[in-house]
């Protein structure tokens, strides 16, 4: 059989998920952690575009991360090669930009958008800042401000909602906008205002994005800001649209409220009357007690396993943070025996807490990899150029990037630059580089890549978003106080193995280990202490609990102290975490 005739044969012993393959019209599949739900996205994907999408009309499939995305292509890959040009698979904002307001900018009179430069996010802080501490004074205390006008502009809040804030909040807002504009930037808020009205106002841009895309397929719904979940309805279930729409999520991982996203859209699409919603409920991933345990933060109905075992047990730590680090050090140094170091998680509440920790596993000699909150983010250009690296450095056997690979993705960067010569001057570089890698610059590296033709290319709108992410990552390779970075650290970035992944709790969504240290759980860090003062948050922190537990397959470590040591050198001793104490993981003997 086929790799898809193989996946579909298993679906057929699953009757959700062939519910849920055989569905037709809209459907949204409301899937819990390891329930399949991404073969069931991919698979009904592939067999669409085989039986259901006939050429040259293709399909759309969009999702959150850039990581994710990768992934998706991949399976779809391996289900069965396409070779169809109108196949989009990425995230939400590339779409966004790629498929609508480039496309349809000059048709609709908007020749402003003929090149658009995407703000970074530490340059769009500093000047949301500056108009807040204008508006305010410059002794305002502004610690929640900039959120609140941050959260409503991706909520795209009525006039109505503004005027439930401070009045000043929309001023901002307004004034934010215009100094964007003022240095020729734009945000993601704004791509997605753009591709509203472009899909809201122009019936022809709804047919042809019709035309192109009769199906879309949504991965993780219920991380849809509001704005972005306009866009689908309007192409998708509004009176007059066209396309088929195909949707996963889990309201119960819904853990980006405070980026403005809002669980209830994906619950809302669920009971639209146009939609057949299909729930799965068999968690395949986690063994039977960290399901049981799970269980005591999902707000929806419970997940059943097939799986025998898991274990999870508490470990406090009584001097402080520290020492959870050192005792996850000891743990891992024995885990090791039991499974390979990719398959062991390190997850934290708190971006400095998991720099802590990362740095104690380097200390120790256990390879660690972080990328910290300041880092530059993924995106598919960003992620080749670290794959070229690690290709480079560890060789195609031991890197497990393959050179067929990262062409494919050096054709789709250059588009109608491509030429056989353009593939000749890449291979060239890498060979070049990998005679020389132990000792090469990762500056000299990046550069050599931008002359076979990278850097003509990251001028263009349709790479935007990648162009803002690979000035961070030129950035973060020049030259520091101990000379030139080294191409073999940028390559361990892309390491896939024989290295152990530290993620803050709210990162780790999406992953999957076999065994997982959670440190830091202690009381007013988990839950975080403003949640205490807002049911809406206390329900984020306890699906990102939810989340967290079941990142394991087998077996959970949950470390804790008592106390919170913060940033500022103050701590706060209030215990472990009430959710451990849920969980009956605390131990009286203690004094707890």
């Amino acid at each position: 059989m086929t790799s898809l005739s193989e996946s579909i044969a298993r679906m057929r012993n699953n009757p959700r998920q062939w519910q849920a393959f055989r569905t037709e019209g809209q459907c949204v599949v409301l899937a819990p952690p390891g329930s399949g739900k991404t073969e069931v996205l991919t698979t009904r994907m592939a067999w669409d575009l085989l039986h259901h999408i006939s050429e040259p009309r293709g399909t759309a499939c969009v999702t959150l991360t850039v990581a994710a995305a990768e992934q998706l292509r991949a399976r779809v890959e391996e289900l069965h090669h396409f070779r169809r040009p109108n196949i989009f698979i990425g995230t939400v904002h590339s779409f966004l930009l790629n498929e609508i307001i480039i496309p349809f900018a000059a048709l609709l009179g908007r020749h402003d958008l003929s090149t658009i430069t995407i703000v970074g996010e530490s340059q769009a802080e500093a000047i949301l800042n500056s108009i807040v501490y204008d508006v305010y004074g410059p002794h305002a205390d502004i610690r929640n401000i900039p959120s609140t006008v941050r959260i409503n502009r991706r909520r795209m809040a009525t006039d109505e909602q503004w005027g439930r804030h401070d009045a000043r909040m929309k001023i901002i807002a307004d004034r934010y906008v215009e100094a964007l504009h003022a240095e020729g930037l734009t945000d993601f808020n704004e791509l997605v205002e753009l591709a509203i009205e472009m899909t809201e106002h122009s019936d022809l841009v709804r047919r042809a994005l019709t035309a192109k895309y009769p199906r879309i397929y949504v991965d993780e719904y219920q991380d849809l800001e509001p704005g972005l979940d306009r866009v689908i309805q309007t192409l998708c279930l509004n009176p007059g649209a066209g396309c088929q729409l195909f949707a996963v999520g889990d309201p119960d991982q819904a853990i980006y409220g405070f980026t403005g996203t809002m669980p209830e859209l994906l619950e809302r699409l669920a009971c639209h009357p146009q939609v057949t919603p299909v729930t799965l409920e068999t968690n395949y991933r986690c063994g039977r007690r960290i399901i049981a345990m799970a269980q005591t933060f999902k707000e929806s109905a419970a997940a059943v396993t097939d799986r025998d075992g898991g274990t999870a047990r508490a470990q406090c730590c009584p001097t402080g943070f520290a020492e959870q680090c050192r005792y996850t050090v000891d743990w891992i140094t024995e885990a090791r025996d039991r499974y390979p170091l990719h398959e062991i998680g390190v997850l934290c509440p708190a971006n400095e807490q998991c720099e802590q920790v990362a740095d104690t596993l380097r200390q120790a000699g256990i390879p660690a990899l972080y990328r910290s909150r300041d880092d530059y983010r993924l995106t598919r250009v960003t992620m080749f150029i670290e794959a070229c690296a690690a290709w480079c450095c560890f060789g195609k056997e031991t890197s497990h990037y393959r050179l067929a690979d990262l062409l494919r993705t050096w054709r789709y960067m250059l588009a109608d630059q491509w030429t056989t010569q353009k593939d000749v001057q890449l291979t060239a570089v890498l060979l070049d580089q990998s005679r020389v890698a132990a000792s090469a610059s990762a500056l000299n590296f990046v550069e050599a890549i931008d002359a076979a033709g990278m850097q003509s290319v990251l001028t263009r709108p349709r790479l935007a978003i990648d162009a803002l992410e690979v000035s961070k990552l030129r950035t973060a390779v020049q030259p520091g106080p101990t000379g030139h970075a080294p191409l073999a650290e940028l390559a361990e970035r892309a390491r896939l193995t024989d290295r152990v992944e530290v993620r803050t709790m709210t990162a780790s969504k999406g992953l999957e280990y076999d065994a997982i240290a959670v440190l830091g759980l202690d009381e007013r860090r988990i839950p975080y202490f403003a949640a205490d003062w807002d049911a809406a948050e206390m329900r984020e922190e306890r699906r990102k609990f939810y989340v967290t537990l079941t990142r394991a397959r087998d077996e959970l470590l949950l470390l804790y102290s008592g106390f919170v040591e913060w940033r500022s050198g103050k701590t706060s001793s209030s215990g472990p975490s009430r959710f451990l104490d849920e969980l009956g993981l605390i131990d009286d003997t203690d004094g707890w």
